[in-house]
């Protein structure tokens, strides 16, 4: 059995049991022994102690960690709540500003229509001359009471009383002429009025997106469409900033971004997530019609996915989608490399064109000139991608060959396979080394025939202006030469040139 009587202090535990006495040195020696169970009792109450204290400390530990989260948490709630706050103050503050822009427009439209009434109202009264009239009534009654006044006649000044107390009336032509001039003036007050409370419509469209817009030139488009270019940033910089932008007097926007998106390996569940949602918070605000820009193609990464993400999106919602893929492709899926920069991302000044192009197919954005200028330039691209068995067109150059391998429409015009009847710069008659027109002719060479027709004087003057007799004899024989004096390539001639003749 073990004593569980718990020690009041330590030296309970020690006992001196007997005296021991050394046969040898005659001495004396005390033994001390202890209690083993009250010491074991002892430290039972010391270890009970030490756990007690520990689940103290364990419980206040977490008491104090329990604390501090909740004060993390209400310290976060605290700033998501001033956070939407301030966006809400801030949101209130830009509604406040636009709400006091269209009143100060509107008081200008009022203050307008208010001096043109009263210009008209003036116009109106010189054109009918009321003051004239209204003098010349007044001027009759006033002469018969005065020439009535001036007699000292008794009988006269009778007559005087009673056409003192007679009032002064305006001859009823004068006021026929005043209603007359009442009834216009109301007309036209009225039309005013009809025309100030008529508000013009104007539709505005806003073509916004990423650093493939910025080729865009603005003097080509409408007056009412808007370019904005975020260089830089993805489909969720753009849809936030566009729910931020006053968009109430817009009827249409356009949407060209997702580039950087697949080029940074964004995940197309977002943006289209995030695209879901743009949408849908546009069309509660306002009534505007929401298109899509399919991405143009890239070198670094293939967008082909991100288009097709496109192509669900615009069939969940109302959104319309607008193709500007197809316009940098050939049609055998090769990349039109004239059409883009030596980055082979942003598009050249003929890409700009086209990806205009493709987006006035679907929404008018471009002026009567300019869509002449692209019916143009698309039906070249056409010309250009179309694929024969046959011919093939080729980076912008045309290198067409026909069925027949002994024929080809080369650099030197329409030949044959014999160099002796080719019909280009070098023909064998009409060419620079023409033997009987050119500069080389053996007769005119030697004096033989004619000295005043010989070519050498013209190799002369060419020759003293520091120009060669080829360049003269190029354009002298134009028509045989494959070269355009309209756009300066070297793939065409001037007749068959497709591009608007220079001013």
């Amino acid at each position: 059995m073990v004593n569980t009587k718990q020690p009041e202090h330590f030296e309970s535990v020690l006992k001196v049991q007997h005296v021991k006495i050394d046969a040898s040195t005659q001495t004396e020696s005390t033994g001390i022994e202890f209690d083993f169970e009250t010491l074991f009792c002892l430290i039972q109450t010391i270890q009970k102690s030490v756990s007690d204290m520990r689940k103290d400390v364990c419980e206040h530990s977490l008491n104090t960690n329990r604390g501090f989260n909740e004060m993390k948490d209400i310290i976060h709630s605290v700033k998501v709540i001033s956070t939407t706050n301030s966006r809400g103050t801030e949101d209130k503050c830009d509604c406040l500003q636009e709400n006091v822009q269209d009143l100060k427009q509107t008081l200008d439209q009022l203050n307008i229509s208010v001096q043109k009434k009263f210009q008209s109202l003036g116009d109106i009264l010189k054109a009918n001359s009321l003051p004239s009239v209204l003098s010349k009534g007044y001027r009759n009654g006033s002469v018969e009471a005065t020439s009535k006044r001036m007699s000292d006649d008794s009988v006269e000044n009778d007559t005087l009383l009673e056409t003192e107390q007679m009032t002064l009336e305006p001859s009823p032509q004068a006021i026929s002429d005043i209603q007359e001039s009442t009834v216009h003036f109301e007309e036209e007050t009225n039309k005013g009025e009809h025309r100030s409370n008529i508000t013009p419509q104007t539709s505005k469209t806003l073509l916004i997106g990423d650093s493939i817009l910025r080729g865009i030139n603005k003097r080509g488009l409408c007056e009412s469409v808007d370019i904005c270019t975020l260089p830089g940033k993805t489909m969720l910089d753009i849809c936030e900033k566009l729910r931020k932008m006053n968009i109430f007097d817009l009827s249409k926007i356009i949407i060209f971004a997702g580039g950087n998106d697949v080029s940074n390996g964004q995940p197309i569940s977002i943006i289209k997530d995030v695209i879901l949602q743009t949408s849908q918070c546009i069309q509660d605000q306002t009534n505007c019609e929401i298109f899509i820009c399919k991405i143009s193609p890239r070198r670094d990464v293939d967008v082909r996915d991100f288009n097709s993400m496109l192509e669900d999106v615009s069939s969940e919602l109302p959104v319309k989608l607008i193709d500007c893929y197809n316009c940098f492709v050939y049609g055998n899926g090769q990349l039109a490399n004239r059409l883009f920069r030596p980055d082979g991302i942003h598009p050249s000044n003929y890409g700009s064109s086209s990806l205009v192009a493709a987006i006035n197919e679907v929404v008018h954005i471009t002026k009567k000139r300019m869509q002449q200028q692209q019916q143009q330039h698309r039906q070249l691209d056409q010309n250009q991608r179309r694929r024969t068995s046959n011919g093939d067109f080729k980076n912008g150059h045309r290198e067409y060959r026909s069925a027949k391998p002994n024929f080809q429409y080369g650099l030197h015009g329409f030949r044959n396979g014999h160099r002796d009847f080719r019909n280009g710069y070098h023909d064998f008659r009409k060419g620079h080394h023409d033997f009987r027109n050119g500069h080389h002719n053996f007769f005119r060479q030697h004096d033989l025939r004619n000295a005043h027709l010989d070519t050498r004087s013209e190799y002369q003057d060419c020759h003293n202006e520091n120009r060669d007799f080829r360049y003269v004899r190029r354009h002298v024989n134009h028509e045989n030469s494959r070269h355009c004096t309209n756009c300066g390539r070297q793939n065409h001639v001037t007749r068959d040139c497709r591009l608007p003749k220079r001013q």
